[in-house]
């Protein structure tokens, strides 16, 4: 729908899942330090995920902040990066990994990647080239 509407709406997303930057929501806290009463626990498992503190790595989020300023002034370098699927991070412990949105299972997700850079260097080895993907799925920092 966004792009049928010459992409004025620019949509990208920031996936945090670092579990050392999420914190307890304060449902949470009270369950577990037992201040909440018993009548007001519910059993609704969506209900111990929602409302969770941030504690957000700032050089990671200002690096992705960077990627998508650089991308605003330009609709065809953005339509060029949602191509790329480098619209939507994932912060991971080790760092910022691009993909589309809504992976579900992130480890399978690495996986796929590392199996397809390296049939990429394969195939660049036989061809005498130098076998590095163009752009990359990280942002340093």
């Amino acid at each position: 729908m966004l792009h049928a509407r010459t992409d004025a709406v620019r949509c990208f997303a920031y996936n945090i899942e670092d579990k050392s930057q999420c914190q307890p929501s304060d449902y949470m806290a009270m369950v577990s330090n037992g201040s909440l009463h018993h009548t007001h626990v519910s059993a609704i498992p969506a209900m111990r995920a929602r409302d969770q503190h941030m504690v957000v790595n700032t050089t990671h989020f200002f690096n992705y902040l960077r990627h998508v300023a650089e991308l605003m002034p330009d609709v065809e370098q953005y339509r060029a990066a949602r191509k790329a699927n480098r619209l939507h991070v994932y912060v991971r412990p080790s760092g910022l990994l691009f993909g589309p949105l809504g992976v579900k299972d992130l480890n399978g997700y690495v996986k796929k990647l590392k199996k397809r850079k390296e049939r990429e260097e394969q195939k660049g080895a036989g061809k005498g080239g130098t076998g590095s993907p163009k752009g990359s799925d990280r942002i340093s920092g």
